[in-house]
């Protein structure tokens, strides 16, 4: 007896038994078939495209007898395919097939073939391309700049990410003021593309938060910029007597508004009345203070003097202007000795003239 099957396929693989009866005994034969089948697609790979630093699996199965091996290759910069079998902590691979990337980069963008073989036939394979997406990204995201007042001043931002690749700027979260003395450009090189904020002849309003936005088909980043113009602080106000006595008097003062730049220190100058009051007399002084007083005790002065007295604040930039002049008496003392020198001069027989010195001080 024969068997015949014609265009065996992998269904038919098994074993087979042949009986064979008479009237005296029944015998049987088993024979096992297996039929070599070439590989045929159970998961065909596909190209794919994933985020930066994201994770991008690979599925490549096949079937077939005898059982397929799956090999993965990639593409060289030469155009060759060559094996990446090695499984480390980037990149995995398993028997079935399956590849799987880690924290995907730029570098791993390219082509990639799936190859299935058993000995049967010309084995499979299939080139699948990873597109690595990248959205924008900034090397550096906060920046902290400083000033003065009058200055020219440049806010460089460098954006990084699949092209085209778009940027603009904010200030303090609403769209940047149309004004001539800012300047925007924009360039690129292959790798970066960048953005300039130039503002010219700077002022104490143009402090505050700039933000840079870089915007492409794959996401939305910002770098932020925080500008501080400092100036000359303003000169301090009330500037006014607090205590008095006859050899000292206690000043006191408001500070000036922020310039953005702490006081370091203040300087109070005086003189007495019969000074001129615009120069620097000859017997001018100064006493200074640190920046966080608010007061000080001018010392030796004459009992019932007529002084002048005039503050600046100074900081990092320079000093302030003077502040308004304010006069003030020192206390009268009594005499610390009796006249000296007195002096009688006769006038008349009814009339005397006299004279005398003060105490000596």
């Amino acid at each position: 007896s024969t068997l015949l099957i014609q265009s065996a396929q992998d269904e038919h693989t098994g074993n087979y038994t042949c009986l064979a009866s008479n009237s005296a005994r029944t015998a049987t034969i088993t024979a096992t078939l297996s039929v070599s089948v070439p590989p045929s697609w159970i998961l065909e790979p596909s190209s794919r495209s994933v985020a930066l630093g994201g994770t991008v699996i690979f599925n490549c199965l096949a079937k077939g007898f005898p059982k397929p091996t799956m090999l993965w290759k990639r593409e060289t910069e030469s155009h060759k395919f060559v094996n990446l079998m090695v499984s480390d902590g980037e990149v995995s691979y398993w028997e079935n097939g399956t590849m799987k990337i880690n924290s995907v980069e730029q570098r791993h963008e390219g082509r990639y073939i799936c190859e299935a073989n058993n000995g049967v036939g010309a084995g499979l394979s299939k080139v699948v391309t990873l597109n690595v997406n990248e959205p924008p990204w900034f090397s550096v995201r906060s920046h902290r700049k400083q000033a003065m007042v009058g200055d020219t001043t440049t806010l460089s931002c460098e954006a990084k990410g699949d092209k085209p690749l778009k940027l603009s700027w904010s200030k303090d979260k609403a769209p940047l003021p149309s004004l001539m003395r800012y300047d925007i450009s924009e360039r690129e090189t292959d790798y970066v593309s960048i953005t300039e904020l130039v503002i010219r002849s700077t002022l104490v309003g143009d402090s505050g938060h700039y933000i840079c936005t870089a915007n492409n088909d794959h996401g939305s980043l910002t770098s932020d910029f925080q500008l501080l113009v400092q100036d000359v602080p303003g000169p301090p106000t009330s500037v006014t007597v607090a205590e008095d006595g006859s050899r000292y008097l206690t000043l006191s003062w408001t500070p000036p508004p922020d310039s953005n730049a702490p006081i370091k220190a203040y300087i109070v100058t005086y003189h007495q009345q019969n000074n001129d009051l615009h120069s620097v007399p000859s017997d001018g002084r100064e006493v200074t203070v640190e920046g966080d007083e608010r007061r000080v005790r001018i010392e030796g002065l004459r009992p019932a003097g007529s002084y002048v007295f005039s503050v600046v604040a100074e900081n990092r930039v320079g000093r302030s202007q003077v502040s308004s002049p304010l006069t003030a008496n020192t206390h009268e003392e009594p005499p610390e000795g009796m006249p000296i020198n007195i002096r009688v001069t006769s006038l008349s027989s009814t009339a005397l003239s006299v004279s005398w010195d003060p105490p000596q001080e």
